[in-house]
C-alpha cells in the first residue's frame, strides 16, 4: 500500500466516528441542519474510500472495507454495509468488533440468521460479553427460538450477575413468552 495512504485512512477513520455521533447522538441541541451535514460528509468520506479500494491490499484494504461498513452502517444503507463487511470479514474473520458491527446492520435488515452467525463468530473469537450474549439472544428471539434466547439470558446473569442489561433483556424476553 502507498505508505502516503495510512496516514489518511486513520485520520477519515476517527472522523467517521465524530460523524457518526453526530448523527446518532441524543444531543437535544444537535439540528437537524446539523445531523444532515454529518451525513454529507459520511457520503463524502465514503466516496473517497471507494476510490482508495484499488490502491490498497491486505490489511489495508480490510481496513478500508470495515470503514466503509461503518460508514454505510451510519447512513443506513444496510446493503452496502453488509457487503463492506463481508469484505471485511473474508480477510479479518476473528476481528470481533467487525463482527459485531455486522451484526447490527444484519439484524436493521432482519437477517437474522446471519446476525446470529455474526454474534456466534464474535463469541467464539472474542468470548462471551454482557453485551454479545444479549445480541445472540436477540438474534435467538428474533428467529423464534425463545427458550435458547432465554437459556442465553440464563447463563449471562450467572456469569454476569451485575450487569442490569442482562436483567431487561431476560424480562423482555419473559414479556414475549
Amino acid at each position: 500500500m502507498n505508505t502516503a495512504l495510512k496516514p489518511v485512512l486513520l485520520a477519515l477513520s476517527e472522523r467517521v466516528v465524530d460523524l457518526g455521533e453526530r448523527i446518532q447522538g441524543e444531543d437535544p441541541n444537535r439540528s437537524d441542519a446539523d445531523r444532515a451535514t454529518a451525513r454529507l460528509d459520511l457520503k463524502a468520506i465514503g466516496d473517497k474510500l471507494v476510490g482508495f479500494i484499488p490502491d490498497t491490499e491486505g490489511d489495508d484494504r480490510a481496513f478500508l472495507h470495515f470503514m466503509l461498513g461503518s460508514v454505510c452502517t451510519y447512513l443506513e444503507l444496510w446493503e452496502k454495509a453488509d457487503h463492506a463487511y463481508a469484505e471485511a470479514v473474508r480477510h479479518w474473520p476473528d476481528h470481533v468488533g467487525l463482527r459485531n458491527e455486522h451484526y447490527y446492520a444484519l439484524m436493521c435488515m432482519e437477517r437474522y440468521d446471519r446476525a446470529l452467525e455474526a454474534v456466534e463468530a464474535s463469541i467464539r473469537h472474542g468470548g462471551e460479553t454482557p453485551d454479545v450474549l444479549q445480541n445472540q439472544a436477540v438474534a435467538l428471539a428474533y428467529l423464534n427460538r425463545l427458550g435458547e434466547a432465554k437459556a442465553v439470558m440464563f447463563r449471562c446473569i450467572a456469569k454476569f450477575p451485575t450487569d442490569d442489561g442482562a436483567a431487561d433483556t431476560l424480562r423482555e424476553l419473559d414479556r414475549l413468552g
